[in-house]
């Protein structure tokens, strides 16, 4: 199911399209920190709500541009990450998979609005039928 991006008058993209990768360097450099905090440390709690802004924030401009590829990623760290900060299970459970699907998908997001010949799939597919790396981790249990 191939969309494309709804039509935006050009200075109104132009301002997305700089928020969307100012979003994406914030993010890649958060899970730069996150990956080197040390997880006894009480401001590992603080990075992951500071993520999880982050890549909520990035899903709602990638949806507005009609990217559903990359909004449904950061969704689903979003989704993770409110299960991580909630207790549920440890951050190492799931969330490198989910950052390295996310940040796939953002770049070829960004690639694609700076006119890069990308794979209309990448970008515009729904994830629906197809999981994530993530998604695909063997389901945990515990005692």
């Amino acid at each position: 199911m191939n969309k494309h991006p709804p039509e935006l008058d050009p200075e109104l993209r132009r301002l997305f399209i700089e928020e969307a990768e100012q979003k994406a360097a914030e993010i890649s450099r958060g899970i730069v920190e996150f990956n080197d905090a040390d997880r006894n440390k009480p401001q590992l709690l603080d990075r992951m709500v500071w993520l999880q802004m982050r890549f909520a924030e990035y899903s709602g401009i990638a949806n507005t541009l009609g990217l559903q590829r990359s909004g449904h990623h950061c969704a689903l760290v979003v989704d993770e990450l409110t299960q991580v900060i909630g207790g549920a299970h440890a951050p190492e459970d799931s969330l490198a998979a989910l950052f390295d699907d996310a940040l796939e998908s953002i770049d070829d997001a960004l690639e694609y609005l700076h006119g890069e010949d990308i794979d209309p799939s990448k970008i515009f597919d729904s994830l629906e039928e197809e999981p994530t790396v993530a998604e695909q981790l063997p389901e945990l249990t515990f005692p």
